[in-house]
């Protein structure tokens, strides 16, 4: 048993191996030999024959499977059919005389990790058969957990055991370009412009890639007839070209003459030669005789990824599934994404950029109206990662991952700019998330389609942009804490926590404030109970945290098109805050789920004195009538030329009532009236005297600031309405080189913070002087860098935001001591250490970095 046991040991050893090196298997031959004693020689022949002829049975039965072909930019050449999106696909070829079944085996893009991805169907490729995968990071199916780089990476298709079968290292791809074996199985790799997926590889590829045509007056805005002349540098070249916004392929029109424009077309051009890859398209979209004066869009498709029934994203179409407020499947349901090419022209005509992207249908239930949202994907796989530009003028953000064009949701049928002028009235006066608005025209095709505002996108490119975070680390969620990235988890705890404590006792609510960013929750509350949006706070919730210890929830305004007197329930009289604080719901939008959390937190008496206070401020300075009509009037004065043409092509559209202009007056008579009625709510909701009138006279801005509750006032002598019995928190901030001296009226305190309760109209004026004594003459914010993209990392090797600052005296100052914030309302906000000024002096004519990172 034991000299059995040791021929078994010995057998095994030297296949396992797979007979790679013949030395080792004679060296174990010769090892039997020298063992002869113990062994007979019929039976040293079977060892020997089971041995050597089963190393020949092995390498039989290897499988000969190859990578034969790939695409890593698939960008509009074959949809998969299960998701019908364009995606990553290589495909498998059997060079072999048998079927072999891949169940079992591995794909991965990655050499480290040889079992990354299990191939589970029973899947079986005949001899010379081709199978193929999709490379999407779906992960089902024969939809892979990882996607292919356009860049250039390596692919390995492994047995279930691990072992390496073939493998393919690639270069860079371009778009619609394949890179396989011709002929399939061979050594020989080469690209094709005509790729065959799941299909054998029938032409031997290209050499290189043609240039481009030139244009002989580019995209733009025009008067009158014009013509386009093309021409390539080789005269063995020719150009096909298209009008209808499709690709240009060998079917396509070849350029013979000049093209004469007569209307708005858009113009795709690509030049072909024998033995070469076709150029990369291009694409010009000229606007003859068009007159708007708001920027312009232009985006061109194949039609058929608008309009196609079963592929089409713009349709009811055949192939669609059901949702958005319809019970019949609609392809325009589906999260489809279609290959475009996307210009901007700013309203001066300027081209603002030109890329190349993805777009799918954007928005909700608004999908089933005739004009829908575009939602804008710029990725890797079609071109530059980001759009490289400050789209919104409003807000230093000049990089853009993606972006919406908005039918306007449901103020489509009223007044088509209702949300972007509730986040106008909001941006600058109050610490909220809002979203960018810029109202455009949009051209399909060289189809006007009228008017859309560009708007971002509010996910986790939004956060990443605005704040400087890392997309990946993030959470995000919507609604009743659904997860749409990373983790629920620090927002349910706190809920649970807010359930089970005892609202009234400071410690819980102070451990809350570490948890939420209650000033930002205060501010979005109060702008969503003042918008009377009758979606909220049920509907069109989403918050947000960066990932890791000591981060704090905020939220997201956004899609508000059912406030400001648009439905019903959102009318100027609405009562909103009771809606909003409802134990039991009484609609659709207020379960009991939404409403808890401003419950709870109401009963905590500093939240609930600072939340009807700082609404108060809001109504008198964010919210101030005049201020709130000035900015609709503007708005209006946007648009307002543009409206004609946009009903013609869509008779629906501000439709409800009478018209565009009586939506217009509605939100004016809603800025004019919402004020007193949120006053009176506050009053019967917490059970207060009244209200009365605070007078604060006009102070220099060059001298000094003023906060209620937080909220900035503006310079000008103003009156406005607070809650009697509800303290009022003042504050003053002098400006460099001026002093706070006292208040004066309600108050006579030199101190700057203080309190005050109005029983009666009162006055209250804060007194300025310049300061003479200041020590830190010449000291000033020389540069600062929001948005550190690897320009100069500090000691830690991070790359982080950063202020400088200069010292501009004669004389060396010590900032130790001195604080830097970036909001007035809390000056005190980060403190300079004054424990080494070694480190915090400053010599006249010299610099100090400070590293804004957080830490």
């Amino acid at each position: 048993m034991g000299f059995t046991g040791f021929s078994i040991s010995l057998w095994l050893a030297p296949c396992h191996l797979n007979w790679q090196v013949n030395t080792k298997t004679w060296a174990f031959i010769f090892l039997v030999k020298d063992t002869m004693k113990y062994f007979s020689i019929k039976s040293f022949l079977v060892l020997f024959f089971f041995c050597f002829c089963g190393h020949c049975f092995s390498q039989d039965r290897k499988p000969k499977l190859y990578i034969n072909e790939i695409m890593a930019d698939n960008a509009n050449t074959v949809l998969s059919p299960d998701f019908q999106e364009y995606e990553d696909w290589l495909e498998i070829y059997n060079a072999g005389d048998t079927a072999v079944d891949l169940s079992g085996y591995f794909l991965t893009d990655d050499p480290e990790e040889t079992q990354k991805w299990c191939i589970l169907l029973d899947t079986a490729i005949d001899p010379k058969g081709i199978v193929m995968f999709w490379a999407d990071g779906k992960d089902q199916g024969i939809h892979t957990n990882f996607s292919l780089s356009k860049d250039g990476e390596w692919i390995g298709l492994c047995s279930n055991d691990g072992a390496l079968i073939d493998s393919v290292r690639y270069g860079e791809q371009s778009a619609d370009i394949s890179f396989g074996r011709y002929p399939d199985g061979s050594d020989n790799w080469a690209f094709f412009n005509l790729p065959t997926p799941a299909t054998a590889n029938i032409n031997p590829g290209y050499k290189g890639m043609v240039d481009p045509p030139q244009f002989s007056i580019l995209g733009g805005f025009y008067r009158g007839a014009w013509s386009v002349t093309l021409k390539t540098e080789n005269p063995d070249e020719i150009i096909h070209y298209t009008r209808d916004g499709s690709l240009p392929s060998q079917m396509s029109e070849i350029y013979t003459s000049p093209i004469l424009l007569l209307s708005t077309t858009v113009l795709r051009a690509q030049s072909v030669r024998p033995g070469w890859l076709p150029s990369p398209v291009m694409t010009h979209t000229y606007f003859i005789d068009e007159t708007t004066e708001l920027p312009v869009v232009s985006i061109a498709t194949d039609p058929a990824n608008l309009w196609d029934d079963e592929i089409g994203i713009y349709v009811e179409g055949t192939n669609g599934i059901p949702g958005y407020c319809s019970t019949e499947p609609k392809n325009w349901n589906q999260p489809w994404e279609r290959p475009i090419s996307l210009e901007m022209y700013e309203a001066n005509r300027t081209l603002a950029f030109k890329i190349n992207a993805g777009v799918q249908i954007g928005g909700g239930c608004t999908r089933k109206y005739p004009q829908k949202s575009l939602a804008v994907y710029v990725r890797a796989k079609y071109g530059p990662s980001k759009i490289n530009y400050r789209i919104f003028p409003d807000k230093p953000i000049d990089r853009f991952n993606n972006i919406l064009l908005r039918n306007s949701g449901q103020d489509w049928w009223r007044a088509l700019y209702r949300d972007g002028m509730m986040h106008t009235l909001v941006k600058n006066h109050m610490d909220i998330d809002w979203v960018a608005y810029k109202p455009a025209i949009v051209f399909l095709n060289g189809e006007y389609w009228g008017i859309h505002g560009i708007r971002e996108k509010y996910n986790e490119h939004y956060l990443e942009s605005n704040y400087g975070i890392d997309a990946k680390e993030i959470d995000i969620l919507s609604g009743n804490a659904r997860v749409d990235q990373g983790s629920a988890q620090y927002y349910t705890d706190m809920i649970d926590f807010i359930n089970t404590h005892d609202m009234t006792v400071p410690a819980h609510y102070q451990w809350v404030t570490t948890q939420m960013d209650v000033n930002e929750y205060l501010d979005y509350t109060i702008a969503e109970i003042y918008f009377a949006n009758s979606d909220w706070p049920g509907g069109n919730i989403k918050y947000w945290r960066q990932q890791g210890e000591n981060n704090k929830w905020r939220w997201i305004l956004f899609d508000t098109d059912l406030g400001f007197g648009a439905h019903s329930r959102g009318q100027y009289n609405s009562n909103t805050l009771a809606n909003a604080t409802a134990i039991s719901g009484s609609y659709y939008a207020n379960p009991p789920w939404a409403t808890l959390l401003l419950r709870k937190l109401l009963e905590n008496a500093e939240f609930r004195n600072q939340f009807i206070q700082r609404f108060a401020v809001h109504l008198n300075v964010t919210f101030n009538p005049q201020r709130v009509i000035g900015i609709i009037d503007s708005l209006q004065a946007n648009i307002e030329a543009e409206i004609p043409r946009h009903i013609q092509k869509w008779q629906q559209s501000t439709s409800f009532n009478d018209g565009w202009y009586y939506h217009i007056n509605v939100m004016r008579e809603f800025a004019a009236k919402r004020p007193a009625h949120v006053i009176n709510h506050l009053i019967a909701k917490f059970g207060l005297s009244g209200s009365a009138r605070l007078t604060v006279p006009y102070h220099d801005p060059a001298m000094g600031d003023i906060f209620f509750n937080g909220v900035k006032l503006p310079a000008d002598s103003s009156t406005g309405i607070y809650l009697k019995d509800i303290p009022i928190q003042c504050k003053a901030v002098a400006k460099y080189g001026f002093r706070f001296v006292r208040w004066q009226g309600l108050s006579n305190s030199s101190d700057d913070s203080i309190e005050v309760i109005l029983t009666a109209d009162g006055r209250l004026q804060a007194i300025f002087a310049r300061d003479e004594s200041s020590v830190f003459s010449g000291l000033c914010l020389n540069e600062i860098l929001a948005l550190n993209d690897q320009s100069h990392c500090d000691e830690n090797g991070e790359y982080d935001d950063w202020i400088e600052l200069y010292n501009a005296g004669p004389e060396a100052i010590d900032i130790g001591g001195l604080y830097v914030t970036d909001d007035l309302s809390e000056p005190d906000m980060w403190q300079i250490p004054a424990s080494s000024p070694q480190m915090t002096t400053i010599p006249p004519g010299e610099f100090l970095l400070l590293w804004a990172d957080g830490d």
